[in-house]
């Protein structure tokens, strides 16, 4: 847990989450789908045909999910990126106000990836529905690599 002080000195604390997956694919490959405005289209929200997908992959750079049938988009900023290996950024929910910090590490597994998605700077009531909605990502994520080695 960290904490952190607003301007007017009242103490919020700050929880952190962390969600880790096995994904049967190359690291290179998980990466991609990550990265890859179309490849993250075929997993992220495939639940809505209307969502629009922006990646910038580079510090700076910036993402956007937006679906209006889904009710739903998320934006942010690139922090850190290290090719295949890491990825950091900004993740600010529209028509909310707050911004958290999402991290997603890649790391060779036994035949697969292993990929931990962690966030911070989040409130601790939100840490459950969070929680859930990353398992629910990375569970589509999976079964898109599954589906491929079925192909």
């Amino acid at each position: 847990m960290n904490a952190a002080f607003t301007d007017d000195e009242e103490f919020i604390e700050e929880e952190r989450l962390e969600v880790r997956s096995f994904v049967a694919g190359r690291i290179d490959e998980v990466w991609q789908h990550w990265v890859d405005p179309e490849l993250l289209a075929e997993w992220w929200w495939p639940m809505f045909d209307d969502t629009r997908y922006e990646v910038d992959a580079q510090i700076g750079g910036i993402y956007r999910m937006h679906t209006v049938s889904g009710g739903m988009a998320v934006a942010g900023e690139f922090t850190e990126v290290i090719d295949g290996r890491r990825l950091e950024y900004s993740w600010h929910w529209s028509g909310e106000s707050g911004e958290s910090s999402v991290s997603v590490d890649f790391a060779e597994g036994d035949g697969g990836t292993v990929v931990t998605v962690a966030q911070t700077g989040i409130a601790f009531d939100d840490i459950d529905p969070l929680t859930e909605g990353w398992e629910d990502v990375m569970t589509r994520l999976e079964e898109r690599f599954d589906d491929m080695a079925d192909d």
